[in-house]
């Protein structure tokens, strides 16, 4: 009898131990997990308030291309004006970006993040604006038009993206 009730304690003594340390591993991932996501959110909200310096070190250094560069020949014949409202409706569509994290896993100091991103599609707008009305007329109003075509699009484009964030542990020398 005395061997079946040390066994029996010995057996409850393992079983809380084992649930001290799988309590401390869940929290343990759950804090690096909570890390990644405070992490991923910091990279958008840089991203969406423009602050590309910011947004580029996420992205180690990878940038946005300049939009002056890309629409420059397309609207040269227009007034500055007409451009820079056009440029900037175009960017304001770039940087308006809405995700919701669907879901997190980590495994020891990596997290991967399943991510549905919404954003406007601005080349699906542009080639439908102009294959639905190819004739203008070559007064200044195509621009306006133009104009606020972009303002109320509603080409959305959604993907859902796994993101796998790692923490790097930097030792001193």
């Amino acid at each position: 009898m005395k061997i079946t009730s040390k066994n029996i304690l010995l057996k409850f003594c393992c079983v809380i131990l084992i649930s001290i340390v799988l309590g401390f591993a869940i929290l343990f991932s759950l804090s690096i997990s909570k890390d990644s996501e405070i992490t991923f959110q910091n990279f958008i909200n840089s991203y969406t308030s423009k602050d590309i310096e910011q947004a580029n070190k996420y992205l180690l250094n990878i940038s946005i291309p300049n939009i002056n560069h890309v629409f420059d020949n397309v609207l040269s014949q227009s007034d500055n004006e007409s451009k820079m409202e056009i440029i900037s409706e175009i960017q304001n569509m770039m940087f308006n970006i809405d995700y919701e994290i669907l879901s997190s896993k980590t495994f020891f100091n990596s997290s991967t993040l399943k991510i549905r991103f919404t954003y406007y599609d601005i080349a699906k707008h542009i080639i439908n604006f102009f294959k639905n009305d190819p004739s203008f007329p070559d007064d200044e109003n195509k621009y306006e038009i133009f104009l606020e075509s972009l303002k109320s699009t509603k080409y959305k484009f959604s993907s859902i993206l796994d993101i796998q964030l790692s923490k790097k542990i930097i030792s001193g020398i």
